[in-house]
């Protein structure tokens, strides 16, 4: 643009956008003598001091036309012959389109409203540079060989990528480098084999979804276990850290414990070295457990577990083991209760009879978190006396041991065996029971032989008397075997009772005779 071959020219001066970030600026003669050297007459539309056009003769030097201003329009007229390039003049004729990169020809007293500057294109941030070693993570221990040696990559998120610059790190046995992201909760582990980072102070950098994290490495950075380097933001938005989920233990019992879960009133269990024993009488879902390093040998035991209003709970049969300080869990819904056979709740050297007590409530999330209503005990009616003949003060055969029942102690069920005495040997229950109402039992405790027969594994059945036949009044346990299984009650009215013992069976009813 700017190129003038004819010998006359009518020519405007100041093209928007060709002048640089200056823009456009007048052409003044006086400053580019050489550059007019083939103009005769420049001439400009607008009159001098004398009322005539202005202009400028270069050969000369006469007129009053110092220059040509941006955005006028002049008439420029050259010697025969020649041709001239001004810049920022165009030439009338030359069009208004645009053709390449040619601006479109116009007519404008300033160029913000015909030139507009192109928008930069700006350059995209680039998180992790091309100079260094980039691994994407795809897994939680992920293995990786750059060069010739060997990374591992641990607890980092898939997805994340790591940059090293590995023009950094020079030779060592091995070195490991963690990453915090203190804000995210975060710590990534890089173990290297065959090298560590240099002294000199660098960068490493990790990318996660949109952020942009860089970390300084240095020997300033040395810890107890490597290489600790806290990483900042230096571009994008931090992602909202994920919560670690606390974990909820919802066990009562704790690790090496017996568990029995019960679903049913008799349930044998087998611990884990072999022994077999019986839970009695719990309820179904309830946990039971204990652990087998506080108990010693023997050749049979029996526990019977309460609740602190006299309840019973249930009873725990035991063969070949007894309670050394045994600690009993049972878990009832979302509650944890707990008692201790120690010597201070022994009934006898194979016998205990012990309370639970609340130990802890599990956590809601475990469900059941409610503590559970301890059954009621069901109260004894008090017939209403009518006349009875006279009764016998015991009902009790000859050869038969007549055992005092104490019935309820202190408003709580009492617990009571009869044991057997050999010299060197263990103590044997021949009989357990524990009734409601005060009495006497009269029942064969001697053996068909020469030697006890014992079964540690007959049933406890419940008791009922014939007179009130719906309400239970205790339990009972005939362990010995012999010819005689007729079992004798006498009530504290003197009342007799009399029932016949079925081993294996799960009740007794014992008959009001006279």
């Amino acid at each position: 643009m700017g190129q003038l071959n004819n010998r006359f020219h009518y020519v405007w001066y100041g093209t928007c956008g060709e002048h640089g970030e200056d823009g456009c600026k007048p052409f003044v003669f006086s400053e580019k003598p050489t550059d007019l050297f083939d103009v005769e007459m420049i001439s400009a539309f607008t009159l001098g001091s004398n009322n005539s056009l202005k202009y400028f003769k270069p050969d000369t030097g006469e007129g009053d036309l110092v220059s040509m201003e941006c955005g006028g329009m002049y008439s420029i007229v050259m010697k025969p012959g020649t041709s001239l390039t001004i810049p920022g003049a165009t030439p009338a004729g030359l069009g208004s389109t645009t053709q390449g990169d040619v601006l479109a020809t116009k007519v404008s007293f300033n160029c913000e409203s015909v030139y507009i500057a192109p928008t930069p294109t700006p350059t995209p941030f680039v998180c992790i540079p091309t100079n260094t070693a980039q691994i994407t993570i795809t897994q939680s221990v992920q293995n990786a060989t750059i060069g010739s040696e060997n990374y591992t990559f641990r607890a980092f998120n898939t997805g994340d990528k790591i940059g090293i610059d590995t023009s950094k790190l020079e030779s060592a046995v091995q070195s490991t480098l963690s990453l915090l992201i203190p804000s995210q909760n975060f710590v990534g582990i890089i173990d290297i084999v065959g090298l560590k980072p240099s002294s000199d102070t660098h960068y490493i950098y990790m990318s996660r979804g949109g952020a942009c994290y860089r970390g300084e490495v240095n020997d300033s950075k040395i810890g107890n276990s490597g290489w600790e380097i806290p990483l900042e933001l230096i571009d994008g938005i931090e992602p909202t850290p994920t919560p670690t989920p606390t974990s909820v233990e919802c066990n009562c019992h704790a690790d090496g414990d017996e568990v029995v879960n019960i679903s049913s009133v008799i349930q044998p269990y087998t611990d884990g070295e072999g022994s077999i024993h019986t839970l009695k009488a719990f309820q179904n879902n309830q946990v039971v457990s204990f652990n087998l390093v506080n108990f010693a040998s023997a050749m049979a035991s029996s526990v019977q577990l309460n609740y602190t209003n006299g309840t019973p709970a249930g009873i725990i049969d035991l063969t070949g083991i007894k309670p050394d300080n045994a600690k009993f869990i049972v878990r009832d819904g979302g509650t944890c209760y707990s008692a201790t056979a120690t010597d201070a709740n022994k009934q006898s050297d194979v016998s205990w009879v012990l309370t639970l007590v609340v130990e802890k409530t599990l956590p809601s999330e475990c469900g059941d978190s409610d503590p559970p209503v301890l059954p009621t005990p069901t109260p004894v009616p008090t017939p209403t006396p009518t006349p009875q003949p006279p009764q016998p003060t015991s009902c009790c055969e000859d050869g038969h041991t007549e055992l005092n029942v104490t019935g309820l102690v202190n408003g709580s069920a009492n617990p009571q065996v009869y044991t057997h005495s050999t010299p060197g040997l263990s103590d044997v229950d021949l009989l357990a029971w524990t009734f409601i109402p005060p009495g006497k039992l009269c029942i064969d405790v001697t053996p068909s032989g020469a030697d006890y027969d014992i079964n540690a594994m007959e049933n406890q059945q419940r008791v009922y008397l014939s007179d009130n036949p719906s309400t239970q009044i205790g339990v009972l346990t005939k362990n010995i075997r012999n010819t005689d299984n007729t079992i004798y009650f006498t009530s504290s009215d003197d009342k007799c009772y009399m029932g016949e013992w079925v081993a294996g069976g799960d009740n007794i009813t014992l008959t009001l005779q006279g």
